[in-house]
């Protein structure tokens, strides 16, 4: 689906799904680029890795970095996904990984 000329992904799976084949899933995700970008970004990408206690903390570093346009996945193991970003739900809080 997009929305906002941005690709939205929802994935409903049952309940009794091995958690380690859904990380597997969430990863290949995470990672899927067309081989056109990754040549063309290669040279001009940075990496960040931020994690996050609170959702107040989260926003004010995504405000800082100067992103406005994102959404903070509310339930443990959600995953948002643009590319070049991700963040996380995580049980100790929210990790953000930028690579653009």
């Amino acid at each position: 689906m997009t929305k906002n000329k941005k690709k939205v992904i929802t994935i409903a799976v049952p309940i009794d799904l091995d958690d380690a084949y859904l990380e597997k899933i969430k990863l290949m995700l995470e990672n899927y680029k067309s081989v056109e970008n990754v040549v063309e970004k290669a040279s001009n990408r940075s990496h960040q890795n931020e994690t996050f206690e609170t959702e107040k903390d989260l926003r004010l570093f995504m405000a800082q970095a100067g992103y406005d346009d994102y959404k903070i996945p509310k339930h443990d193991m959600g995953i948002y996904y643009d590319e070049g970003m991700t963040i996380k739900k995580i049980e100790a809080g929210f990790q953000v990984k930028i690579t653009a």
